[in-house]
C-alpha cells in the first residue's frame, strides 16, 4: 500500500506528492514515491498508521471524527476567501467605474494629461486583481 502526505494548500506550480522510504522503529517500513500532481484523495497517512499500530477503535473514530471537521473548516474558509475575492474586485470595478465616469464627464485636461491619469487608473485595477489574487 502507498501512503500519501496529508493534503495542504498548494499552488498551481507546487502540486507534487513528497515520497520517501523510511523504517519505523518497531520494524515497520513505508514507502513513497514523488509523482507529479496532488494526491488524489484525501488520506491521512496519521491515520493510516494509526490503523496499523492497532489504537482503540473509539480513539481511531473520534480521529477520522476530527479529520473530517478539519476537512470541512478548511472548505469552508476557501469559500469565504473566494467570496471575499469576488467582492474585492467588484468593489474595485465600481471604483474604476465611478472613475472614468467623472474624468469623462468633468475633466478639463489636456488630452496627453488626461491619457496619463486614466492610465494610472487601469496600473490601481490592475494592482487591486492581481493582490487580490495572491
Amino acid at each position: 500500500w502507498e501512503i500519501q502526505p496529508p493534503q495542504r494548500e498548494r499552488s498551481p506550480l507546487d502540486k507534487m506528492q513528497k515520497t520517501r522510504r523510511s523504517e519505523a522503529s518497531f520494524g515497520m517500513t513505508f514507502q513513497y514515491k514523488i509523482l507529479d500532481g496532488a494526491p488524489n484523495d484525501n488520506t491521512h497517512y496519521g491515520l493510516e498508521l494509526a490503523t496499523l499500530a492497532d489504537l482503540p477503535e473509539d480513539a481511531l473514530k473520534e480521529a477520522h471524527r476530527v479529520a473530517n471537521h478539519l476537512a470541512e473548516l478548511q472548505t469552508r474558509h476557501r469559500g469565504h476567501s473566494e467570496s471575499s475575492k469576488i467582492a474585492s474586485r467588484r468593489k474595485a470595478l465600481l471604483r474604476l467605474r465611478t472613475q472614468l465616469t467623472q474624468a469623462y464627464e468633468h475633466s478639463a485636461l489636456p488630452d496627453k494629461e488626461l491619457l496619463d491619469y486614466i492610465a494610472r487608473f487601469q496600473t490601481d485595477i490592475t494592482k487591486a486583481f492581481l493582490y487580490n489574487d495572491s
